[in-house]
């Protein structure tokens, strides 16, 4: 799609019960009403509570942590895809 994009490639050994987090710019910089970002800071903190929960459950904290914070909803894409990989490997 823009083949003069450069992209760093990076191998990451995935553990039984690992989850992983893909997520748009508009997660973490979206803003409440008095302008403040949800920030990767803040999202890093919501995202260490998911472990030991499903990736369902681990998007709808997310999404609940998001929400609770903007209440006026996303001003960008908001989108966030969840990697859970399999107890048995």
């Amino acid at each position: 799609m823009f083949p003069e994009a450069n992209y760093d490639q990076h191998t990451v050994q995935l553990l039984a019960d690992d989850i992983v987090l893909f997520a748009t710019d508009g997660l973490h910089e979206l803003c409440n009403r008095e302008g403040v970002e949800f920030s990767t800071e803040r999202l890093t903190e919501i995202w260490k509570q998911c472990g030991g929960r499903s990736a369902a459950q681990a998007v709808q904290l997310l999404f609940d942590a998001v929400g609770a914070f903007s209440r006026s909803g996303p001003q960008d894409d908001v989108t966030a895809v969840v990697l859970k990989v399999a107890g048995n490997l």
